[in-house]
């Protein structure tokens, strides 16, 4: 799971969501002579469905559609031909974090525009909503979680003239009303933030991820992917 990729600004206070991109890249290169096969988020589906997830598969998912998405993170994976799954809020497209200024008066950060998901599409990479407003689901009426839902996805197909199969729930936030709208709209998945591995028996409408932030070092990035480590720490909190 990753936000930004790129060097957090100094007034920034959500700094723990940025990556940079020198630390990126050895992550994705760690990906690689680990043996891991990175696949888009439909390839892991189909691996559940068939019963062969295996521990060296893995998704990359970006949460919010960041502009430096575009600019750090691309031009690396097009470097190692990884797909990637993207999450986007539609109804800010070619805006800013508005979601993050005006919860914790955050630095502005902006979000690819159109042009910008049109072409990332042709790279490999999936794009998923994350609401049409990245509002909170679990602090908002039955009816505004439905339109959350339901209209992200109908616009990003619109203007993206693809399928818009993934949903991510902002906060990690969600409801129990909110997982069967998201069955009902018509996606094949929900992505969470519980954290831990994807397990076969587990529901894909949760689906766990693990978390790399600004203090994942290099040592700690490898303890996440290839212990229990996450797992252990993302179920015991559920008890």
């Amino acid at each position: 799971m990753y936000h930004n990729i790129g060097v957090p600004p100094l007034k920034a206070k959500m700094k723990a969501l940025y990556v940079l991109p020198s630390m990126f890249r050895f992550q994705m290169w760690f990906l690689k002579v680990a043996g891991f096969r990175i696949v888009k988020l439909s390839d892991m589906l189909d691996a559940i469905a068939r019963g062969s997830l295996n521990d060296r598969l893995a998704v990359l998912t970006f949460d919010d559609g960041y502009l430096d998405f575009y600019q750090n993170a691309l031009p690396i994976l097009r470097e190692y031909n990884y797909p990637a799954t993207v999450f986007v809020v539609s109804d800010l497209i070619g805006a800013s974090n508005v979601w993050d200024t005006s919860r914790y008066d955050s630095i502005v950060e902006p979000l690819m525009n159109l042009r910008q998901l049109i072409e990332i599409q042709r790279s490999n990479i999936q794009i998923g909503s994350h609401s049409k407003t990245h509002a909170d689901l679990t602090k908002i009426d039955i009816n505004q979680r439905r339109l959350e839902i339901f209209q992200s996805k109908s616009k990003l197909e619109e203007v993206l003239g693809q399928p818009v199969e993934y949903f991510c729930y902002p906060f990690g936030g969600y409801t129990e009303d909110a997982i069967e709208m998201v069955k009902d709209a018509g996606y094949k998945a929900a992505i969470s933030t519980k954290r831990g591995f994807v397990r076969e028996g587990d529901s894909v409408f949760m689906m766990r991820r693990i978390p790399v932030r600004l203090n994942t070092h290099p040592l700690l990035f490898i303890y996440k992917i290839m212990t229990d480590y996450e797992d252990l720490k993302g179920r015991a909190r559920e008890g």
